[in-house]
């Protein structure tokens, strides 16, 4: 602190701003850091877990569709509702393709793979199965087609299916769980950093600023009180302050105009 004291009156109020400066740069600097971080979070959140989950559930729910269209069309009562329930099949089908196909633009962890290469697998035993179904249902034969359907072949690849999207849809909720986590871990650290910074930031500039202001305040008291004795008449007053800024010059000057005065 002897440093400190040494000090000019400006430089030591240009040491206090620039303590201030500083303190508020870090602060600005830590948060966008911390927001970064945050922000990257997020990201994960709304560019991988969101699509995956909406597109998990737009796969079940066209699955759900393909095999309400072809009960129905192995059922019809006429042709024509075969027919109509053949063509909603077929789309159907080509929405999921496209719903598995979109998805693997998501799939970033080697379980992730695992889990969407099993569903290919057990999509494909499935579309085999569905093209004899289909191709049974547009040549007439609808007993035969309904037998291959509610079979246990039939019965088995669906069930397959219906469990590669399950396992499928269980990643994506621990994995949109355990981002969301990450995500609010995140926030908290940066809160808790954030005060951490700030207070110490606090604490430093009340410091710095006791210190300046009572090298500032104490010698102007004592010059102060030396010059009320002194117009009472009593030059027997003693300035202790020493120091090299203004206030130390004006002190010397004062201890020197005092022994002259005591000289007379």
């Amino acid at each position: 602190m002897k440093g400190i004291k040494n000090l000019k009156v400006s430089a030591k109020l240009y040491l206090l701003s620039g303590i201030a400066v500083v303190g508020m740069l870090v602060l600005v600097i830590m948060s966008l850091i911390l927001m970064k971080d945050l922000n990257g979070a997020t990201k994960i959140i709304a560019q991988k877990w969101m699509p995956s989950c909406t597109l998990s559930d737009q796969m079940n729910t066209s699955l759900s569709n393909v095999r309400l269209y072809k009960t129905t069309a192995v059922t019809g009562k006429s042709d024509e509702e075969v027919s109509t329930n053949i063509t909603k099949v077929e789309e159907a089908v080509s929405q999921l393709d496209g719903h598995i196909a979109a998805y693997g633009n998501y799939v970033t962890t080697a379980e992730g793979r695992g889990l969407y290469e099993a569903l290919q697998s057990a999509w494909s035993a499935y579309k085999q199965v569905d093209t004899r179904v289909m191709n049974l249902a547009k040549e007439g034969k609808l007993e035969e087609a309904e037998q291959l359907l509610k079979g246990d072949e039939g019965v088995a690849v669906y069930n397959n299916v219906t469990m590669a999207l399950d396992n499928l849809s269980d990643f994506n909720t621990r994995g949109s769980d355990g981002a969301y986590e990450d995500s609010n871990s995140t926030y908290s650290r940066a809160m808790i950093l954030t005060f951490i910074v700030l207070a110490i930031i606090i604490v430093i500039g009340v410091v710095f600023s006791a210190v300046i202001i009572r090298g500032i305040r104490t010698p102007v008291q004592e010059l102060e009180a030396a010059v009320v004795e002194m117009v009472k008449g009593n030059f027997e007053v003693s300035i202790k302050y020493e120091a090299k800024d203004e206030l130390g010059v004006v002190a010397e000057q004062f201890r020197g105009l005092i022994s002259k005065l005591n000289a007379i």
